[in-house]
């Protein structure tokens, strides 16, 4: 078994792992013997992909040619489109100049009287309706090429080298399965020991993210709760400032009404004080009850 794969793992110390030196049969994680068949699969896959080389290369190129032979092919078109509608544009004028009642007649046009009237205008429009007739089987013939050979010829080269480029892929995929099947499958010491770090790491990884999640939560909490006192506040301020117009207006004999409208104020203000105050200390305590059990472990003093 003296295959690619088989020299490489050599090389890395495949033969010191505890299955080798115990004479035991090597697996995949998936159970696939790693033997002589194994290898001859893995090296015929290396091969057919060395064979595929710069196929990538080739599949752009021929992506931008199609792109280049479909403009070419709409631009065809587009000329051959142009040159029918002249030929039209002509045959109408030149129909004109036979049987419409003013263009048919010279001296109901000045604009002919210096340049050979009706019959002068009559073979200028033939000569540009001939060259255009004979400008069109070229263009249908550049147009029938590009849609039937060119065209199609550049689509089933891109097609091909698709397909290429997807069975690359394939192989490369599945190579890398096997390598890393093979492995799995009787890891050394130290690819086991490697294993288990990074397994307690994604663990201490994914704990320390929850603490931050949940840390990040109790600040919002925080955050909301200080906003309430601090709308309280606020609406205490207000309150008293309003009590002091009443007392004011009292200590001056002001109107009675005003005196209670400012009173009925004050107490709407203080009730909504009261209000704000118990939804921050409801909040307060919920984002309390929040803090992750580990940071609480960590920062007793503040989490207290």
């Amino acid at each position: 078994r003296s295959g690619t794969l088989q020299s490489h793992w050599r090389e890395g110390g495949l033969n010191r792992v505890p299955a080798l030196a115990a004479g035991r049969q090597l697996t995949t994680m998936a159970g696939v013997p790693v033997d002589a068949k194994f290898f001859r699969h893995y090296d015929d896959l290396g091969n057919e992909a060395q064979s595929l080389t710069g196929v990538e290369g080739g599949l752009a190129d021929a992506k931008q040619v199609l792109q280049d032979e479909q403009q070419r092919l709409k631009k065809v078109k587009a000329e051959l489109a142009h040159n029918r509608k002249k030929q039209k544009y002509h045959e109408k004028r030149i129909d004109d100049c036979h049987n419409h009642c003013v263009k048919s007649k010279t001296f109901c046009q000045p604009c002919l009287w210096c340049s050979g009237g009706v019959e002068g205008k009559i073979a200028r429009e033939e000569q540009k309706l001939e060259d255009f007739k004979a400008a069109e089987p070229g263009l249908v013939a550049k147009e029938k090429k590009l849609e039937e050979e060119t065209v199609p010829a550049a689509q089933k080269r891109k097609d091909g080298l698709e397909d290429q480029n997807a069975r690359k892929e394939e192989i490369n995929n599945e190579r890398l399965q096997m390598y890393e099947g093979a492995i799995a499958g009787s890891p050394s010491p130290l690819l086991t020991a490697l294993n288990q770090a990074v397994a307690t790491w994604e663990t201490a990884l994914n704990t320390e993210l929850q603490i931050q999640a949940g840390v990040q939560e109790v600040g919002a909490g925080l955050r909301a709760a200080l906003g309430h006192y601090q709308q309280a506040m606020g609406l205490l301020q207000q309150a008293l400032m309003t009590n002091r117009g009443a007392q004011i207006n009292n200590v001056l004999d002001g109107n009675e009404g005003i005196e209670r409208m400012q009173q009925m104020q004050r107490n709407m203000m203080m009730n909504q004080a009261k209000r704000a105050v118990e939804e921050g200390a409801s909040t307060l305590e919920y984002a309390l009850g929040r803090i992750p059990p580990q940071a609480a472990q960590r920062h007793p003093q503040a989490a207290a």
